[in-house]
């Protein structure tokens, strides 16, 4: 049988690749993943076909992220499966490849990668060991009045997003659509909010998480900590970017790659960040040195040990939240 790909996909076939990664991770990922699997996004989905049906689909959705105000070109991977019968020939491997010389024309600079294993290790990907569990007791606060957070209250959680330094940058219409599924982090999720911040939860096992907060932390913490009072639990978690972990916080294990796919593009984006962290003479060094090295050892060096390790992690990442994929 004839196998045809990589190739992009048509607008024609979203569908049909919504239901082949629907049928094969047992969900409907159309309807939990709308701007992944939209016609608008047609040109980031890379397919292999045989005998006119997708075998092999790899999706890739263009973000960008805020570092402290510096923008980073980023394509979210997701979505990435093959049929039973064609797996072990190197199809997914082959679309990966395919997809990075897309994403680069494009200026994407670094692969977000929500899976792990040796595909993604085979590609050049590394682990992603940046994020923090903080652990919050309960405790009542008399001026903070919460409520479930519905669309009437897209706006105010935009605003209130926005307070954090690490982000991703995102359009009121893509938001709303992930909001609206109810699923945040592959998983049923709710959001409480007040004036001044907001926190959005889901149930991990035993365990009751939030996986975004908008506003302050401290006043994210709040809000937490007085949920977790109202609800009767014994203890509410949080999961935090790098910047945000303090001494006593655990590493949370949260299933993410990362891979930079273009050095020219990454520091040129980035060059105003490396200048407010380095003087002068540390840029014309460690710079230098960064474009020298390959892209598995600059993944490395900017997202997990840091430019000659300077700091745990160079560039911190957002907590994927609503923008997972």
């Amino acid at each position: 049988m004839g196998i045809k790909g990589p190739a992009i996909l048509g607008r024609e076939s979203v569908k049909g690749a919504g239901k082949m990664a629907s049928e094969t991770f047992n969900k409907d990922m159309v309807s939990i993943y709308p701007n992944l699997f939209s016609e608008s996004n047609a040109n980031n989905l890379v397919v292999f076909e045989s005998q006119g049906r997708i075998i092999t689909l790899v999706g890739m959705l263009p973000v960008k992220i805020s570092l402290f105000g510096h923008t980073l070109k980023v394509g979210l991977i997701g979505s990435v499966c093959t049929l039973s019968e064609f797996r072990g020939k190197g199809l997914a491997l082959s679309a990966l490849q395919f997809l990075e010389e897309h994403a680069i024309k494009q200026e994407i600079a670094v692969f977000l990668i929500s899976g792990s294993g040796g595909l993604y290790s085979r590609f050049g990907a590394v682990n992603v060991n940046s994020f923090a569990l903080k652990s919050l007791k309960p405790q009542e606060f008399r001026n903070i009045t919460f409520k479930e957070a519905g669309e009437q209250d897209l706006s105010s959680i935009m605003r209130l997003y926005a307070y954090n330094p690490v982000r991703f940058l995102r359009t009121t219409e893509r938001f709303k659509k992930s909001f609206l599924t109810g699923y945040c982090m592959d998983k049923p999720a709710k959001t409480f909010v007040t004036d001044s911040s907001y926190v959005s939860v889901l149930q991990e096992e035993d365990e009751t998480v939030i996986v975004e907060y908008g506003g302050t932390l401290e006043n994210g913490k709040n809000l937490a900590s007085h949920l977790a009072s109202k609800k009767g639990l014994k203890e509410i978690r949080m999961i935090v970017d790098s910047e945000r972990r303090d001494k006593g916080d655990k590493r949370y294990p949260l299933t993410c790659m990362v891979k930079v796919i273009s050095s020219e593009n990454v520091l040129n984006q980035l060059n105003g960040y490396f200048s407010e962290f380095f003087n002068f003479s540390e840029l014309k060094e460690v710079v230098p040195a960064l474009a020298a090295m390959g892209l598995t050892e600059l993944t490395r060096a900017l997202f997990v040990t840091g430019a000659r390790n300077r700091m745990p992690a160079l560039l911190p990442l957002p907590v994927y939240g609503w923008d997972y994929i």
